[in-house]
């Protein structure tokens, strides 16, 4: 699993446009008036700005993403990428 990680960060490169999903809180009030929580996952998209990785960890490295709206890129695990 490690290799295959690992393979995965090579994948992605800095102008690349990438998509993934986030969950939004959405509050939704029901029919007897009382107010309920609810999770929406909201598609993104951005292109690579760069891409951190340390080499001597395990753990899967991160993109920041420039997304379009945003003033500053958005930091996203390579594990959540999809190349778009």
């Amino acid at each position: 699993e490690i290799l295959k990680e690992y393979g995965m960060e090579q994948d992605f490169q800095p102008g690349m446009r990438v998509g993934w999903n986030t969950l939004a809180k959405v509050v939704k009030k029901t029919a007897s008036g009382k107010e309920k929580v609810d999770y929406v996952r909201m598609p993104m998209e951005g292109e690579i700005v760069s891409v951190e990785m340390d080499r001597y960890s395990a753990e899967p490295g991160y993109a920041m993403v420039a997304v379009e709206g945003e003033r500053e890129p958005l930091m996203v695990d390579l594990t959540e990428l999809l190349p778009a």
